[in-house]
């Protein structure tokens, strides 16, 4: 349940960063719900540890996790945005 939350998390994310960049092609699209799912696993994977080691549960509904997610999607997506701009304008 909780997997499914995060990946769902970082699709909408994704889908956020595309429209607020104003990105209208396809690729664009995908490269951006792809950084935003990594971003959502690997914010909750990274951020959950430093609160409480035993945190991490895909069984039921967290919504700290839920928000660890979102920053971890937003933070790629930020990284992967900066990237794309500096090195390949």
């Amino acid at each position: 349940m909780n997997v499914a939350a995060w990946v769902l998390t970082g699709i909408i994310a994704g889908l956020i960063a595309n429209r607020l960049l104003n990105e209208g092609s396809k690729h664009g699209r995908t490269i951006y719900i792809v950084l935003g799912v990594f971003g959502a696993l690997a914010g909750v994977q990274l951020l959950s540890p430093a609160r409480d080691p035993n945190m991490v549960d895909r069984e039921t509904f967290n919504m700290l996790l839920l928000m660890y997610s979102a920053i971890g999607a937003g933070v790629l997506l930020f990284v992967g945005n900066f990237v794309r701009e500096k090195f390949f304008p």
